[in-house]
C-alpha cells in the first residue's frame, strides 16, 4: 500500500500519523475477481501461506489454520 501522509502529531513517546491511500497493490495469488455481485474480493484466508499472523511474545508467532464460523442469532452474519 502507498500512502501520502496528511498530519503527524507527537503523543508522548509514540506519534500518531494521518494519512490517505493512493495506491494499494494485490498480489494475483489472494486476488479472486468477481463473486456474485461483489467485485474486486480478495481472500487472504484462502491459502495457508497468506493467512494473518500473530505475534505471542518473544520469539513466537502463530499463523491462523482452522477457521470455523458460527452464526449470531442475535444480529447480522
Amino acid at each position: 500500500m502507498q500512502a501520502a501522509i496528511y498530519d503527524m502529531l507527537e503523543v508522548g513517546a509514540s506519534a500518531w500519523i494521518m494519512g490517505r491511500v493512493v495506491h494499494v497493490h494485490v498480489d494475483r495469488a489472494v486476488y479472486i475477481g468477481r463473486r456474485g455481485d461483489q467485485r474486486h474480493r480478495v481472500d487472504l484466508l484462502e491459502r495457508i501461506d497468506t493467512r494473518p499472523v500473530g505475534r505471542l511474545g518473544r520469539a513466537n508467532y502463530v499463523r491462523l489454520r482452522e477457521i470455523e464460523t458460527r452464526l449470531r442469532k442475535d444480529g447480522p452474519n
